[in-house]
């Protein structure tokens, strides 16, 4: 059983600014959503952003696993629940549900953040920097939460970007949402027309900093007859990869467009 301090929830509702051109939920919204409800049930339990930085620690984020099963109006309310379970005693997986109206899940996902020290950015064993009552659901037999992401294998369309400082988190990285949103934009205009992301599947490698110029690379492939993308973010200053995603989108019904 899930002990009761691993669990959190919220509610709010759609803003105008959290919905895109089609009407459709934007995915950098989606993760904001997802990072702030997890950030306020860390403060609860005192392993926070600002609780680990006093001790020279970080949390990274290293996957996401993200299902859009239907996109909120706006003012729709809406209820965020998570729930955490520490992973191998390194991983601090956590669940996600977005519910909307009649509390239909609007959003699945499951995200994996690594503890790393601030100054070398290696990782941590948690047990060394958490409470023991924090580990105690830790289950070592828990399989990978995760699916496979596919690298990209060919080069259909890339763009340059250029890192702002209103693209950085609290530990002077870019924040997890923008890599998605980069992605995003190397997709063409009749796929973003027609389809929204059902299905986002992301590994991030490396960090990314103030001053870098980042490639955005997609390779587009259909799967059922529904567009699959393949994308790798790259750090052009230093040719590295950050970061691989696999976006599978889904047709937007008639009805789906404000």
């Amino acid at each position: 059983m899930t002990h009761p301090d691993n669990m959190f929830k919220k509610k709010g509702e759609i803003s105008y600014s959290d919905l895109g051109a089609q009407g459709q939920l934007k995915v950098v919204a989606i993760l904001n959503m997802l990072q702030n409800t997890a950030a306020l049930h860390a403060a609860q339990l005192g392993i926070s952003g600002f609780d680990l930085a006093e001790k020279n620690l970080a949390w990274v984020i290293s996957r996401y696993k993200i299902e859009i099963l239907y996109s909120p109006e706006w003012q729709e309310k809406i209820e965020i629940k998570t729930n955490r379970c520490p992973w191998k005693n390194l991983y601090e997986i956590r669940h996600f549900t977005i519910s909307g109206k009649n509390g239909s899940p609007a959003v699945k996902a499951t995200a994996a953040w690594v503890m790393v020290k601030m100054d070398t950015n290696m990782p941590v064993r948690l047990n060394r920097n958490m409470k023991k009552e924090l580990l105690t659901n830790q289950d070592p037999l828990i399989s990978n939460p995760f699916d496979e992401v596919e690298k990209i294998k060919q080069m259909d369309f890339q763009l340059p970007f250029k890192i702002r400082i209103e693209d950085l988190d609290l530990n002077q990285h870019v924040n997890n949402a923008i890599y998605v949103g980069w992605a995003l934009e190397t997709v063409t205009r009749e796929i973003l027309e027609n389809f929204r992301p059902g299905k986002i599947d992301v590994l991030f490698h490396k960090s990314s900093y103030y001053g870098d110029t980042i490639i955005s690379r997609t390779e587009i492939k259909t799967k059922t007859h529904s567009p699959f993308t393949r994308h790798a973010i790259i750090s052009k200053n230093r040719d590295k990869l950050l970061a691989t995603i696999n976006i599978y989108w889904t047709s937007m019904k008639k009805n789906d467009l404000k």
